[in-house]
């Protein structure tokens, strides 16, 4: 069974697919890009493009080790105080990267000691530290590309959803449109 059952499906996909891209180059946007005003709805939905994002970014890899307890507690926190939100989640990243600089320092000194041991138990050892933490970095990859991909697959249906809305109603919409470009001008509100 072919995975796209029509070119329509194909380019929906490929429309989507440049969406998500899209979204990743304005995820990168510097500080002096980003909404700033308090309590905006455009910074809310920054924030939580964020945390959701499809990108390797700090925020989806925390996102990945939040518990829905935690993420909960994040997002009735970014509604009532965003600058009390900014600050825990920089904390959070914060501790996030540490961990994660710990993990690498870790790996980088079994490896020299690997490369040192000159006995084959001694070695074996370390190789099993070595791939236990390789194991657990790898997993918790996954599981960050896991809900990524479940994310885009949601925003996915959305708009195939709303694009077949509108395809349904394209007579209507274009109607609409054209009254809108020739109703007399002085009949404004």
């Amino acid at each position: 069974m072919p995975i796209f059952s029509k070119d329509r499906d194909l380019k929906l996909f490929i429309i989507v697919l440049a969406l998500c891209v899209f979204t990743q180059v304005f995820s990168q946007q510097n500080d002096s890009e980003r909404p700033k005003k308090t309590g905006d709805k455009k910074q809310q939905v920054f924030l939580d493009k964020r945390m959701h994002g499809g990108d390797n970014s700090p925020f989806r890899e925390l996102y990945a080790t939040l518990s829905e307890q935690e993420k909960a507690e994040l997002k009735k926190l970014q509604q009532e105080n965003p600058e009390a939100f900014r600050e825990k989640l920089k904390q959070k990243i914060q501790a996030l990267k540490q961990k994660k600089n710990e993990e690498s320092s870790k790996l980088k000194e079994l490896s020299k000691k690997y490369q040192e041991a000159s006995l084959p138990e001694e070695k074996q050892q370390v190789l099993k530290q070595i791939r236990e933490i390789t194991e657990k970095q790898f997993d918790q990859k996954m599981e960050a590309n896991r809900k990524a991909l479940e994310n885009i697959e949601k925003r996915f249906a959305e708009l195939k959803k709303k694009y077949e809305e509108r395809e349904q109603k394209r007579s209507e919409i274009i109607e609409s449109r054209v009254l809108e470009l020739t109703k007399d001008p002085s009949l404004e509100w």
